[in-house]
Order: C-alpha cells, then structure tokens, then sequence
C-alpha cells in the first residue's frame, strides 16, 4: 500500500513550491517596472493581431506608471549612458 507524502518533506525539496512560484512573478513584476520599455519592444516585434494590441496597450500603461513613480530611472540613465558613449541617438 503506497502512502502519499507531501513534497515538501522530501530531503533536498527546498522552499515550497509557491513560495518559489512567488518569489519569481515578483521578480518579474519588478523587471517589468524597472526596464517596462522591453515589452513594449518585444510586443512590437509580433505581427498585429487582436491579443497583441490588447497586451501593447497594458504594456504601455506599465511604461507610463513606471516612468511616473520613477522604477524605470536606472533604465533611463543606463540608456543615456550607452548613447553618449556610443555616439549614438535614440530612435
């Protein structure tokens, strides 16, 4: 007779699943607000459709929150950086 056991007692199981779960969504909730421009890009690079223009326009909402609370500064001064030394301008 097999008896269930919970994963989490298992030796080598580490953190819970959902407190792992958690620690990566929130980690992507803060890379969303500190470079929220890479959405944006990324959703530009897919072929128009119905799904896309929806997530472009939550996206676009996040780019614009995380530009008024400020998350995105490290993003903007990193960027001006890289143009100055580059030589290079913004599109």
């Amino acid at each position: 007779m097999a008896t269930e056991q919970n994963l989490n007692d298992l030796p080598g199981s580490g953190l819970p699943l959902r407190t792992t779960a958690a620690v990566v969504y929130v980690s992507l909730a803060l890379l969303a607000l500190a470079i929220p421009q890479s959405m944006v890009n990324r959703l530009n690079d897919f072929g128009p459709n119905a799904a896309r223009d929806a997530a472009l326009i939550l996206a676009q909402a996040v780019v614009d929150t995380a530009h008024r609370i400020g998350a995105d500064w490290p993003y903007r001064e990193g960027r001006r950086l890289f143009l100055s030394l580059t030589n290079k301008q913004d599109d």
